[in-house]
This record gives structure tokens, sequence and C-alpha cells, in this order.
């Protein structure tokens, strides 16, 4: 993904679970742990991968056969007690991630995070990664008034922030961050690195298709503002990517979206 394009971008909304950590093997041993602790057979590790990124109550209701919501909630419950332990030593940043938020928050970008998981467990593992303090907002499962696809999720963040949808880049690894983010009147990237899921993306609305999150924070700013940023953070030394302080930049416009993949 090139620079070419980039529109005048204000704020980048995330999603989290594969798009800023890989949370995969948390979530895995989480769900199963949970399962076993309330007499449940364990759930294949493909089926539970596939519904990463919906609601819990969603995945248990749908892959433990016959468990109604009483139990659903139960199941949550053991869950959350399996997940707080594990969730920073079983996950690990999305490759490019220190770099898309430092030179995001270089250049004056907002950042916020839209999660179906609830917020704690996001914060978590961001002050876990150092990274507590990067996000502007963190709109997580509690906060939501309705789901993504919806865009009120996305709304909700951008207000949040003060920037207008037209001034926005919603970032996501799923269709359903596409579909809510291109309701919502964002722009959208969708973070892919297997040409099958990346077109299942643009299939779903995304402007563009990035293999890693350095490729989203150069789409949105341009070189020139990369390196008068670098320029600035030039006498902190060896300062990380994670402590940078805001400051601002001019972002350039373009006659229109360029849906396109890299």
């Amino acid at each position: 993904m090139t620079c070419r394009n980039s529109p005048a971008i204000r704020a980048a909304v995330f999603d989290f679970d594969g798009t800023l950590f890989d949370t995969r093997e948390a979530i895995v041993h989480s769900f199963q742990a949970a399962l076993a602790e309330r007499g449940h057979a364990p759930v294949a590790r493909e089926a539970i991968l596939r519904r990463i990124g919906r609601p819990l109550f969603e995945m248990f209701l749908r892959l433990v056969p016959g468990v109604a919501g009483p139990e659903v909630e139960q199941l949550i419950e053991a869950y959350r007690r399996a997940f707080a332990p594990v969730a920073v030593a079983l996950s690990r940043p999305i490759e490019g991630l220190d770099r898309c938020v430092c030179d995001l928050k270089a250049a004056g970008v907002r950042l916020a995070i839209v999660t179906h998981r609830l917020s704690d467990g996001a914060r978590l593992i961001l002050d876990g990664f150092r990274l507590g303090s990067a996000f502007d907002a963190v709109f997580g499962l509690e906060h939501l008034e309705r789901l993504k696809p919806d865009p009120t999720p996305i709304r909700q963040a951008l207000g949040a922030v003060g920037i207008p949808p037209a001034q926005a880049v919603v970032v996501g690894d799923t269709p359903d961050d596409m579909r809510a983010g291109r309701a919502a009147g964002t722009w959208t990237v969708g973070i892919a690195a297997r040409p099958r899921r990346r077109r299942l993306l643009l299939d779903a609305g995304a402007h563009r298709t990035a293999r890693t999150l350095v490729s989203v924070s150069r789409w949105v700013v341009p070189a020139r503002s990369r390196h008068l940023s670098a320029l600035r953070r030039a006498p902190a030394g060896r300062q990380s990517c994670r402590d940078v302080t805001m400051s601002s930049a001019v972002l350039k416009m373009p006659s229109g979206p360029a849906d396109r993949s890299s």
C-alpha cells in the first residue's frame, strides 16, 4: 500500500483482536478453560478462531450445543477468570503496531478503539505492552449501543474524539469492521496478509487493504510529514514510540477514494 491518494485523516478507529493484537492463544485457552470449569466438552480450536471478534455471549451460544442463557453467563464469567492471568503473556502485538502508533500520534491523529470485548480486557493488554496512554478512547462492549457492522459504535468513538467521519479511517481485520466504517462514512483499511482474506475485506467495503500496520500509517501520514515528525522526535534519543506526545501535521486530501489492496 502506498501513500498515494491518502486522505486528510485526523482520527483512526481500530478494532482490537486481530488488528492491534494477536490474542488467539489467550482466547482459545480461556474458552477451553471455561468449558472445562463448567463441565462442557472442549470445542475445536478452528471453530473458536473463526468466531473471534464476536461477543462472548454469541460465541458460547453458537459453539456449545444446548447451552441456554443463564449457563452462557456462567461460562462468560469463567472465561474472564481464566483470561486475566494469561492475557498479556499469551498475546502479542500485530506486526508494526509500535511504529504505526508512533507515526500517527506524532502526526496529531486521534486514536480510538472499538471492540466487542469489555474495555477492561483491552486495557489490560494495552497496559501490559505500555500502550495504555496511546489511545484517546477505548469503547468496549459495555459502552456500545449496537454492535458492528452497525455504524453506531464508530460514530460513538468519533464523537468522543471530536472528529467527523469524513476525516477518519476505520482499521480492522473483519468484514464487519469494513461495513461499520463504510456505513459510518469513514475511510476503511482492512488488515490481511493473505490474498483471499484481502479480497473478502475489499468485497465488504474496504477502500484499501494492508499487510501490516506500518502500511496503514504510511498511507495516513504522507512521507514528508513522517520525516518532520521524526525530526521532532530526534532529541528524545532512546524514547520509545509508545511514549511519543501529540503534535500536528497537515495531511493532503485526495480527489476521491481509491479502492486498492497491497
